[in-house]
């Protein structure tokens, strides 16, 4: 039975955000879906634009490269 508020989708992602969440997934312990969910969460909550597919894939690459940042100090 799903969650409450959620609902299950089918959408195509780059394999490199797919690959780059697995593998954070794995660092975490969290699993991917949640932290795409928690990515796009973040930039919905300080942003009220209606999520386009381009904007999703522009909140993923932007959310990758600023934990790869984070990771590199």
């Amino acid at each position: 039975m799903p969650a409450a508020g959620k609902t299950r989708i089918t959408m195509f992602l780059d394999d490199f955000i797919l690959q780059h969440f697995k593998a954070l997934s794995e660092s975490t312990g969290k699993g991917y879906q949640t932290l795409i969910n928690e990515a796009l969460a973040a930039v919905a909550a300080a942003d009220e634009r209606p999520l386009s597919a381009s904007l999703v894939r522009r909140i993923v690459r932007e959310e990758i490269t600023r934990r790869a940042n984070t990771r590199g100090r």
